[in-house]
């Protein structure tokens, strides 16, 4: 496997990825597991999320209104004010994400490895997102 299908397999288990980070998150804030663990996980986690908003959320920021298919600005804000084309789970996940920072304490390691989360959360629904245009070329 080479690196396009290890990205394109980070983007498909995103979800299962971060259910896992949080869950170590909250345990691991509540057990005061060790720290260094969790610096590991935190940069993972970041780095993964990084990986994955590059795959197909960089080149649309790059993009037109129109190549994207709105032909007016509002219409554009209007999909993205109201989050339509995320993938289905995704307000879920963000809202566990940003549970599990509560939960944590704000304790630095344990919260650092729940907000890397939901920095995951957040490149997987700009990669996983489906606008206008790419709608019209799926069969």
């Amino acid at each position: 496997m080479g690196f396009t299908g290890f990205v394109e397999a980070a983007s498909v288990r995103a979800p299962a990825i971060i259910g896992m980070a949080i869950v170590a998150a909250v345990a691991g804030a509540w057990s005061n597991a060790p720290h260094w663990l969790f610096y590991a996980l935190t940069i993972a986690l970041l780095l993964l999320a990084a990986v994955v908003w590059a795959r197909r959320g960089l080149t649309r920021q790059l993009k037109s209104k129109e190549q994207l298919g709105f032909r007016r600005n509002r219409d554009w804000f209007r999909f993205e004010f109201f989050a339509k084309g995320t993938p289905r789970g995704y307000y879920a996940l963000a809202f566990l994400s940003w549970f599990a920072v509560v939960l944590t304490g704000l304790r630095l390691p344990y919260a650092a490895v729940a907000i890397a989360g939901m920095m995951l959360t957040v490149a997987w629904g700009e990669d996983r997102r489906r606008y206008p245009s790419e709608r019209l070329e799926e069969p």
